[in-house]
């Protein structure tokens, strides 16, 4: 439900023109909770502001969640991912 409209050729810090949630503009005086990458919530890839934010929760890196599900299972067959558990990644 967010939509962004940018100007990419625009200079650094004034690109972005637009932001919606749901059609409705966001609010400037109301705070969002933003699921994004590990770099990007450190402020990595130029996106200072994000890194400057107050961290609400944090869940494990997918790579993770990835090594822990094969190490549960052993060996992967498509079997074994058919089989797995709510929560786990299905491919």
């Amino acid at each position: 439900g967010i939509t962004c409209t940018f100007d990419p050729k625009a200079r650094t810090g004034s690109r972005v023109k637009s932001v919606k949630i749901n059609g409705k503009d966001i609010d400037l005086q109301e705070s969002y909770i933003l699921a994004t990458s590990d770099l990007v919530a450190q402020g990595g890839l130029g996106y200072d502001l994000i890194g400057k934010s107050p961290e609400v929760s944090r869940f494990p890196a997918i790579k993770e969640i990835i090594l822990k599900a094969i190490k549960e299972v052993g060996t992967i067959t498509e079997k074994t991912i058919n089989s797995l558990p709510s929560g786990y990644i299905y491919v």
